[in-house]
């Protein structure tokens, strides 16, 4: 049984942890080793603008996590980027699709957010065939986005 809830303070171990997997760490663009005072102040800085939620399993152990920045510029305000993460023990096991559903139903129903957008690396299929699931298009690939354990990617 995986239940979702808002992220809190008490949560930045089990992120960090989850942050600092290498297969996890391997489709983002943040750096290795992300400190737990990172962490801390990357959940301390939420906004009324910004939403993060954590997938749980039944003994309660963090699992994953998703969010949406809502963006700062009056003219995107209808506009939010996607960020997701799995614990690499829990993944393809239904965590990503609970976070996204969720996100989602937020965006849509509570925040009128009209336009979701994330980046994601062109070699994350796993990711991209969840995101398709939800009806994701891709709008754009960037040519060589980010380094990715020494390989300029595409995303």
């Amino acid at each position: 049984m995986i239940s979702i809830r808002p992220a809190r303070a008490d949560d930045a171990v089990a992120l960090n942890r989850i942050y600092n997997q290498p297969s996890v760490r391997r489709f983002t663009c943040a750096l290795p080793f992300t400190s737990l005072a990172r962490t801390q102040a990357v959940l301390a800085d939420e906004t009324a603008t910004h939403a993060r939620l954590v997938a749980c399993g039944a003994d309660g152990q963090v699992l994953g996590e998703a969010s949406l920045r809502r963006e700062a510029n009056p003219r995107r305000a209808y506009a939010a980027t996607l960020g997701i993460m799995v614990d690499e023990t829990a993944q393809r096991q239904g965590i990503g699709s609970a976070l996204l559903a969720a996100l989602l139903d937020l965006a849509d129903h509570w925040l009128n957010l009209h336009k979701i957008e994330l980046t994601v690396f062109a070699n994350n299929e796993a990711a991209i065939a969840l995101y398709k699931r939800f009806g994701f298009v891709t709008e754009a690939v960037l040519r060589h986005e980010a380094m990715q354990e020494g390989v300029l990617r595409d995303a």
